[in-house]
C-alpha cells in the first residue's frame, strides 16, 4: 500500500524526493489569516477544507468524546485513499462550481467566489506542505547549504501564498459597520459563556421523545476571517449555524447554505416546566433549568442552567433589535 501513497517529485536540481500524495489537514487559512491562535483548545478541521472548529479544554467526557471522533475522520486511511475517500481539492471545487452556476442569491454568490478562490490558495499550500516534509525527512541529521537553500525556498513560498490568502478572504469585520460590529462583539461574548456548558440538549425529531446531546463552538465556515470567533449552533441532524453581523449561515455543507437575516430574529428563554415534556430529557440530562428557542431557525435548546442563557437571550435580542 505504502508504494501507491508516494510520488517521485523533482523539487530543486539534482534532488526528487518521495512526496506523500495523502490530503493533509491544516490550519492553513484560520489561525495565521485571523492573526490568533483561538485561546480555548486546538483546530479541528472536516473533510472539506476551510471549514472547522477550536476545540475547548474541558473535563467533559461526552465533548472529548465528539472531538476525537472528529479527528479520527482525519486519520490516514490508504483504503480511502486508494478508492477516493480521501478530501480533493480538485472534487471539491467542482462542487462550488455547480453551486455557483446555479445559485441566484449575490452574497450566497460571494461566499462561494470566495471560497473558490481561497481553495486554490489552500491547494497551493498543502502540496507545499507535503514537499516541505519530503525535504525534512531526506535532510534527517546534517544539513548542508544547498539543502538548506532550497528548505528555506519552498518555506519562503509558503508564507508568500499565506500573505496571498489573507488579501482574497472575506473578513466578518467588513460587513457591517465598526460600530455594528462592536455591538455583535458584546452578543458573541454572551454566546462564548453559554458555549463553555456542556449539558446542551435538543430533540432528535418534532414527534419524538428521544433526544440528543448537541455542543456549541466556535469555528470557521469556507475560509471566512474574522478578528471575533464565529459562534457555532449544532443541530440533532449535524447541521451547523454560523453567526455573522448580518445573518446566520445555516450550513449543510460548504456548498450548501442559507442565509437567515438576523435582524428582528428572536431568542426566547423560558425557565423550564418539567410537567411538560422535558420530563422525558431530564431524564437523560438531569434537571432542565431553561429552554431556548429560536423560531427563526426552527431550533430549540434544553439547558441545565438558566441564568448564562438567559443572558446570552438577552444580549442578542439587543442586537438584532438595533440592525
Amino acid at each position: 500500500m505504502k508504494l501507491f501513497s508516494y510520488k517521485i517529485e523533482k523539487v530543486a536540481d539534482g534532488m526528487r524526493l518521495p512526496v506523500s500524495q495523502h490530503f493533509k489537514y491544516t490550519s492553513f487559512g484560520v489561525h495565521d489569516n485571523i492573526g490568533k491562535v483561538h485561546s480555548s483548545g486546538r483546530y479541528i478541521g472536516s473533510a472539506e477544507p476551510g471549514v472547522g472548529f477550536f476545540a475547548r479544554e474541558t473535563a467533559s467526557h461526552s465533548y472529548q468524546h465528539f472531538v476525537n471522533d472528529c479527528r479520527k475522520k482525519q486519520d490516514t486511511n490508504y483504503f480511502k485513499m486508494l478508492f477516493g475517500g480521501e478530501p480533493s481539492f480538485e472534487k471539491l471545487m467542482r462542487r462550488v462550481n455547480a453551486a455557483l452556476k446555479s445559485e441566484t442569491d449575490p452574497e450566497k454568490k460571494r461566499i462561494l467566489e470566495a471560497y473558490l478562490t481561497s481553495l486554490t490558495y489552500a491547494r497551493t499550500n498543502e502540496h507545499l506542505e507535503r514537499i516541505v516534509r519530503a525535504v525534512k525527512n531526506k535532510i534527517k541529521g546534517s544539513i548542508d547549504r544547498s539543502q538548506s537553500s532550497i528548505l528555506s525556498h519552498f518555506k519562503n513560498k509558503l508564507s508568500k501564498v499565506e500573505r496571498e490568502m489573507s488579501n482574497i478572504q472575506l473578513d466578518a469585520s467588513t460587513m457591517c459597520s465598526p460600530e455594528q460590529f462592536e455591538r455583535f462583539s458584546q452578543m458573541v461574548a454572551a454566546f462564548d459563556k453559554v458555549a463553555a456548558l456542556r449539558h446542551i440538549w435538543m430533540s432528535t425529531d418534532t414527534y419524538s421523545d428521544k433526544y440528543q446531546q448537541v455542543f456549541f463552538d466556535f469555528g470557521i465556515f469556507d475560509f471566512i476571517k474574522s478578528p471575533l470567533d464565529t459562534p457555532i449552533m449544532r443541530d440533532a441532524k449535524g447541521i451547523h449555524y454560523y453567526f455573522y453581523p448580518n445573518y446566520v449561515l445555516k450550513a449543510r455543507s460548504s456548498v450548501d447554505f442559507d442565509l437567515i437575516p438576523l435582524r428582528g430574529m428572536e431568542f426566547i428563554c423560558n425557565e423550564a416546566n418539567l410537567a411538560n415534556a422535558t420530563d422525558s430529557v431530564s431524564s437523560v440530562a438531569g434537571d432542565i433549568a431553561s429552554i431556548l428557542t429560536i423560531p427563526a431557525l426552527g431550533l430549540t435548546y434544553y439547558f441545565t442552567h438558566m441564568h448564562v442563557v438567559a443572558a446570552f437571550a438577552e444580549a442578542a435580542n439587543a442586537y438584532t433589535k438595533s440592525i
